[in-house]
């Protein structure tokens, strides 16, 4: 699992550091709790977290959120489906604290890659978002004290709310308390 995370944030910030190389960039702040893609929301920009955190997640049946992932500073923020086939997001993204963006659009990503096919950031960001569900995956498969461990690795988790840290590994807030009092 280690080797997961480690492989992940390595080729996320490869990523990062190409697109800020060869894609033009639009700088925004946005404010805390600000919701950029919903369920019926179509977008063909997508951006790198200069500063700030945001979580991806979707409303079950009763209404809950359910944490498929979060995003933190100088990660590649997108729905790839949403991203590059311009379909309606399947999934909320929201800020969590006031965020600076680095904004891309795909036109301008495809021309980068165009210019210079070694690049590869299609490939990329579609090889780096199955490694984000498969670790998500193998995260919620764990024990709580070991799965808190191994996210400790990849977030902030001290300005992740302990509701949203449970939704994302599938367990009881209770049991997320637990987990992290043992740390300390």
């Amino acid at each position: 699992m280690e080797q997961m995370i480690s492989l992940y944030q390595q080729q996320m910030s490869r990523l990062a550091l190409a697109v800020r190389n060869h894609v033009p960039l639009i700088k925004r702040t946005y404010s805390k709790h600000l919701l950029l893609l919903g369920p019926e929301t179509k977008s063909t920009t997508a951006c790198i977290i200069s500063k700030g955190l945001a979580k991806q997640y979707y409303r079950d049946i009763e209404g809950n959120e359910v944490i498929t992932g979060f995003w933190r500073m100088n990660e590649v923020m997108l729905q790839p489906e949403n991203f590059f086939l311009e379909v309606e997001a399947p999934e909320y993204t929201e800020l969590l604290e006031e965020t600076e963006l680095d904004m891309f659009s795909l036109p301008a990503l495809l021309a980068a890659e165009t210019s210079n096919p070694q690049l590869r950031l299609k490939e990329t960001i579609i090889h780096i978002s199955r490694m984000r569900q498969r670790i998500h995956h193998e995260l919620k498969s764990r024990d709580t004290a070991t799965a808190l461990d191994h996210l400790d690795q990849l977030y902030p988790l001290n300005r992740i709310s302990r509701k949203d840290i449970a939704s994302y590994l599938g367990k009881a807030p209770g049991s997320i308390s637990r987990g992290r009092r043992r740390d300390l």
